[in-house]
């Protein structure tokens, strides 16, 4: 995107902004881990910002270091790069959860690190795979037991497909700012 995302804007609120209102409201416990982009100051009612255990190991250390210091047993983790997320596909995902080390959400794209369930019990399998340098959050599931959770178990629920659309090039945040001007006109 060629900026830090959470700083992109997206109507009247920054990305990062709605990662943190998804979370809120899906949680009591919001820890932001690693820096912050420089501007983004994270109110201390919205989330508890935490460094890295060990810095520059990315979305993998991130996830351990939030594993290691959360005050419940299941983590909600989300990158702001999904705008339209929200509570209720977090808790659809945390339910799939239930009985696994975790539930992620897998796409045509592959699995979503990013839009994922975590329980206490993956921190093991998570510190063997950075201990060992496998760093791709995506390959969770070949280490612990993590349920996936597909688009149409989320439709079975009433979450609408939307809520996965991912920002990763300029052409999708252009597609998106189309569409929620199409919405808001409608």
């Amino acid at each position: 995107m060629g900026t830090d995302k959470a700083l992109i804007r997206l109507g009247t609120q920054t990305l990062g902004g709605r990662a943190l209102q998804t979370l809120n409201g899906a949680s009591d416990e919001v820890l932001v881990v690693g820096a912050l982009p420089a501007g983004w100051d994270v109110p201390e009612s919205e989330a508890r910002c935490i460094p890295d255990d060990a810095p520059g190991l990315g979305v993998l250390g991130g996830i351990a270091t939030a594993l290691r210091v959360m005050q419940h047993d299941l983590a909600l983790v989300i990158a702001c790069d999904m705008p339209f997320l929200t509570p209720e596909a977090l808790w659809a995902v945390a339910q799939a959860a239930d009985g696994f080390d975790g539930a992620m959400v897998c796409t045509d794209r592959g699995y979503e690190p990013c839009c994922a369930a975590y329980a206490r019990s993956a921190l093991p399998a998570i510190q063997r795979m950075v201990d060992s340098g496998l760093l791709a959050a995506q390959d969770v599931p070949r280490f612990a037991r993590i349920r996936a959770v597909t688009a149409d178990e989320l439709r079975r629920v009433g979450i609408d497909d939307i809520v996965l659309t991912n920002l990763n090039t300029p052409a999708d945040l252009e597609r998106v700012r189309d569409l929620m001007a199409k919405r808001d006109h409608a």
